[in-house]
């Protein structure tokens, strides 16, 4: 008897102790959250501002990224991101492997150890909330922060005085060469 209330309670401690699965989403709930964040994150542009760790934080770099697209990919967390990359004489779209993972409702894009043919090696962490981006990067030997608003073009044009097809920003200023942190990095790297 004394064993079989010591198995019942064990049971239940462990019964108690099992993670609770009723917070995550079902596979229609995962699929339509997939196509959702495709049709909003496709067309998007991140526009905003990076550091370089070691430089002053008073003069902040631009950086623009054009999403061309994102598409999910069959296995697990893994996309597929064709962005527009203009980097010193190039201007191509290059698609960009990388896993989204969430935080609840909002996604992350992981992105370890990627090498683009002719840039360099990328690893990032960047956080989509909203309109705003936020994350950090490294591109080779050098990384920092980045941070900046989404601007998604409207899907009608403007229809009344004053109204604008897509989300006014303020402006920033262009860089000459190329746009983002890989730009930087790479001044960074040929002045060492």
């Amino acid at each position: 008897m004394r064993n079989s209330a010591i198995l019942a309670t064990l049971l239940l401690l462990v019964v108690g102790a099992a993670p609770n699965h009723a917070d995550e989403p079902g596979d229609a709930a995962i699929k339509a959250r997939n196509d959702e964040f495709a049709e909003k994150f496709s067309g998007a542009v991140l526009n905003g501002q990076f550091t370089v760790d070691g430089k002053p934080l008073d003069q902040l770099k631009a950086e623009k990224y054009e999403i061309v697209r994102a598409k999910k990919l069959p296995k697990g967390d893994q996309w597929s991101i064709e962005a527009r990359i203009k980097y010193g004489k190039y201007d191509l779209v290059v698609p960009v492997p990388v896993d989204i993972k969430w935080a609840g409702k909002t996604p992350v894009i992981t992105l370890d150890d990627i090498t683009i043919p002719g840039m360099g090696t990328f690893s990032a962490r960047v956080l989509l909330h909203k309109d705003r981006y936020a994350g950090t990067w490294q591109h080779d030997a050098v990384g920092g922060h980045m941070f900046g608003a989404i601007e998604r073009p409207s899907d009608k044009p403007p229809t009344k005085p004053g109204e604008t097809g897509a989300k006014v920003q303020a402006p920033v200023k262009p860089e000459v060469e190329a746009s983002g942190p890989q730009a930087e990095s790479q001044e960074v790297i040929k002045s060492s």
